[in-house]
């Protein structure tokens, strides 16, 4: 692993002088060129050669020697480059190597701060060290501390002791007071919700929608004489928002009780309007939410929906919050904490105007993009294995058949068999090429403004 392309390039270049065949991915790389590169690596390379950027999303458990070239100075990236290795399926112990150079004061602070880590993670186990580490870069911000350090003129002990004391400290307060962050390894990171909790996604849907009239002189309103079926009333009287919209429903089973109701689900068109009636104008749902360990912490909640499908018989989707601070940072823990969160925990409050709501769209975006890469690889692999696995079975069990057909001793009937069978094995591995081929597809389902108090 090296952070830059430009090293990358120095180190693919010295080890083809070597003799070594080298696969790369980087950054800069589409998904399909990084499989291609990661096929390669696994099949016909020796070595691969990553940048941090491009191997986000990329499982290599297959392999099992880690070679950090030059190291980043937060070791929670150090952490996630083991994890494109030390993962569900890897059957050999891995080994690290990092390059440093010797005798420098970052040899020195990188030192003071991994021997307390190192103490962190034999006292407290390596299932919850990556988790501690998410939390702790939060509160010291390694990536400062080190410059703050390298860039004195002086080198003083006792500043640096007091530092590193302070995060052991803090390590085990953490663990104390059950202060982690979501686990952010890939080993430990929880799934992005799967919609199987319908309620729960109904319930969403139906907040804001509620949230999106009501703030614009209009209403959601329950019918008197049927509980969970709905009507809209507004003021835009449009193509899109006609004035009236009845017999809504957020909840799948409805449907069965209710003829011609209209479900209104993250992929409807009109949900998709409303989002897009929300960005266009600037405008969007304020919610004051009340936790004390993000208070001051304002930005904008974005809401994505990915689903995973084939177009045929394999469907997967899932819900993705992407928080974006004022300051236009993503912050991946407020983003797991309001996933999870209960729509009674929210206070909405009135409708704001939002200058420039577009900037921080474009950040989300770029986070969801990079989210929905490593989801898509993942769960690609996954369904590959499958259906090569079913493909195998498919290949043994008309070979067995056809063994059998060329038992029959009447030529004219044996020869008809088999190519009635041959014709139906093309058209079963025609049919399984079709299912092996997986499309990404990704919505934006709800903007809001997040206010912690």
């Amino acid at each position: 692993f090296t952070e830059f392309i430009e090293t990358q390039n120095y180190i693919v270049e010295s080890l083809k002088r070597l003799g070594y065949e080298t696969a790369t991915i980087n950054g800069s790389m589409n998904l399909d060129e990084k499989i291609r590169q990661k096929n390669r690596f696994r099949n016909d390379s020796q070595i691969l050669v990553s940048t941090d950027a491009g191997g986000e999303g990329i499982n290599l458990q297959f392999c099992h020697v880690v070679i950090n070239y030059d190291l980043p100075w937060n070791p929670m990236q150090i952490e996630q480059r083991i994890g494109r290795v030390d993962r569900i399926g890897q059957e050999h112990d891995v080994f690290v190597s990092n390059f440093v150079i010797a005798d420098t004061i970052e040899e020195y602070v990188r030192e003071k701060i991994e021997s307390k880590l190192s103490l962190v993670k034999e006292q407290f186990g390596e299932d919850k060290y990556s988790d501690i580490l998410s939390t702790l870069d939060e509160d010291f911000k390694f990536d400062e501390l080190f410059m703050d350090f390298i860039s004195r003129r002086e080198r003083k002990d006792n500043d640096m002791e007091d530092v590193s004391n302070e995060i052991y400290k803090r390590a085990v307060e953490i663990l104390e007071n059950d202060d982690m962050l979501v686990p952010f390894s890939d080993q430990n990171t929880k799934n992005p919700l799967e919609m199987e909790d319908i309620k729960k996604i109904a319930d969403r849907v139906h907040s804001f929608i509620n949230t999106f009239f009501k703030e614009r002189n209009g209403s959601l309103n329950e019918y008197k004489d049927h509980k969970g079926l709905y009507y809209i009333e507004n003021d835009f009287n449009t193509e899109q928002f006609p004035r009236h919209f009845g017999k809504v429903i957020f909840e799948q089973n409805m449907g069965m009780e209710v003829e011609d109701s209209t479900l209104f689900s993250f992929n409807h068109p009109f949900i998709r309007q409303t989002i897009q009636h929300s960005k266009n104008s600037g405008k969007c749902a304020i919610m004051n939410i009340y936790q004390k360990k993000f208070a001051g912490i304002s930005g904008f909640l974005f809401i994505w929906n990915l689903t995973i499908s084939n177009n045929f018989d394999m469907q997967h989707k899932f819900l993705l919050p992407i928080f974006i601070t004022d300051d236009l940072t993503y912050n991946r823990r407020i983003s797991e904490y309001l996933r999870d969160l209960d729509t009674y925990e929210i206070s909405t409050t009135s409708n704001e105007a939002v200058p420039d709501i577009d900037k921080y769209y474009c950040v989300a975006e770029t986070t969801v993009n990079t989210i929905t890469e490593s989801i898509f690889l993942e769960k690609e692999e996954q369904w590959n294995l499958k259906v090569d696995d079913e493909h195998q079975k498919m290949t043994r069990y008309y070979s067995q058949r056809g063994e059998a057909v060329k038992q029959i001793t009447i030529d004219n009937i044996r020869e008809g068999k088999l190519k009635e069978m041959k014709k139906e094995q093309l058209k079963k591995a025609v049919e399984m090429k079709k299912r092996k081929q997986l499309f990404p597809e990704l919505a934006c389902t709800q903007i809001a403004r997040i206010v912690f108090k």
